[in-house]
């Protein structure tokens, strides 16, 4: 092991502590949720007491139990306390996991983020000879004036589109995960086998990164463990944490959906939503 880092002696003290650093983040995210609400309630009576009225604007303000400003970072909170590095999976030996947490804990804040959560990115084929706005444009175009664009999508299983192809960078593994109906022939290569689309995702220099390994999904079980557990939610917590579901057709939707019809909140996985308001409420 590297020097200064710590090989735990066995499941029970890993898990133990792994408990420990998860309980501090749910506090965490408590003390914060009650302080904004005490802070909005004070600030509502002052206004109230001055005769001010209130508009639309601080009405919605003051519903919240968290500070807009903050919500992304409690979102890499959720991400951090599932992952290896705090949660059950994907599962690590023990001297795995102290590897990845000193990594962690000596890497610069964009990787350090970056091993918090996955990073994805949408491929998808269009008839449009324009890319889509935000999107990165492969250098090649497709016959039939069809072209691939890729653009960041929430690291969430609901991002599973069945008509794209799904980059992922976890860190410490890259996924390619592609759709039913994202087949082409411009996706397979000569021995007919699938190989990842032609395009390339942002990335940042990787610096002391250990090396990634790319693997093509199929069923993505490796890949789905990684990304939070948004089909825990009901529907309309859904749109709002991911606008893109609205341009989904209702069958389209119900489609992507059930594919986690077995899923189990009581396995501990559960959705940021709900975790949030455990700690919140």
């Amino acid at each position: 092991l590297p020097v200064g880092v710590r090989s735990y002696g066995g499941g029970d003290e890993d898990e133990a502590l792994a408990s420990e650093a998860r309980k501090d983040l749910d506090a965490t995210v408590r003390y914060i949720s009650e302080s904004f609400r005490s802070l909005s309630r004070a600030a509502a009576m002052a206004s109230a007491e001055n005769g001010q009225v209130k508009n639309d604007d601080d009405d919605g303000a003051a519903s919240y139990a968290l500070p807009p400003e903050l919500l992304t970072s409690v979102r890499l909170l959720h991400h951090l306390r599932r992952s290896a590095l705090l949660g059950s999976g994907p599962l690590l030996s023990a001297d795995d996991r102290a590897v990845s947490r000193d990594l962690f804990l000596r890497m610069p804040l964009e990787d350090g983020v970056g091993m918090m959560a996955p990073r994805l990115w949408r491929c998808r084929r269009q008839s449009s000879a324009l890319p889509g706005e935000g999107s990165v444009e492969n250098d090649e175009s497709v016959a039939g004036a069809v072209r691939a664009t890729m653009e960041p999508f929430p690291p969430a299983t609901l991002a599973l589109w069945s008509d794209s192809t799904i980059a992922c960078d976890a860190f410490d593994s890259l996924f390619v995960w592609s759709g039913r109906d994202a087949a082409a022939p411009r996706f397979d290569d000569p021995a007919g086998g699938p190989t990842a689309p032609n395009t390339s995702a942002p990335s940042p220099a990787r610096g002391s990164r250990p090396p990634s390994v790319t693997s093509r999904c199929g069923r993505g079980i490796s890949l789905v463990a990684r990304l939070a557990p948004l089909h825990g939610d009901p529907p309309e917590e859904q749109a709002e944490s991911f606008p893109a579901l609205a341009s989904l057709s209702e069958g389209e939707a119900a489609k992507l959906r059930d594919k986690f019809r077995f899923y189990d909140p009581s396995c501990g996985d559960v959705s940021f939503r709900r975790w949030f308001w455990e700690c919140a409420g």
